[in-house]
Formats: structure tokens, sequence, C-alpha cells
């Protein structure tokens, strides 16, 4: 499985990354905190 980082998704959304990381925090997107930082899983799950 792929992972993006929140100013990758936020690029690719045309948003800013701080919300993208508030929509991580409150659980509007799918996301994995590794530390202080937060992780986008993409692509096909099975895989």
């Amino acid at each position: 499985m792929e992972y993006k980082t929140p100013a990758e998704i936020a690029e690719e959304m045309k948003l800013n990354p701080e919300t993208v990381r508030r929509m991580c925090k409150r659980g509007d997107m799918y996301a994995i905190k590794c530390g202080n930082q937060w992780r986008i899983p993409v692509g096909n799950p099975d895989q």
C-alpha cells in the first residue's frame, strides 16, 4: 500500500495542507498517525 502526506493530498485536492490535517484529525479522511505526522493510504488496499 502506498501512503501520501497531507501536503501531497492537499496539492491534488487544491486545498491548504492544514485543512487536510484537520480533516484527518476529525476523522473526515482516513489517515494513520505516525509519530507527529499523518499518512493517508492511497491505492488498492488488497495489494
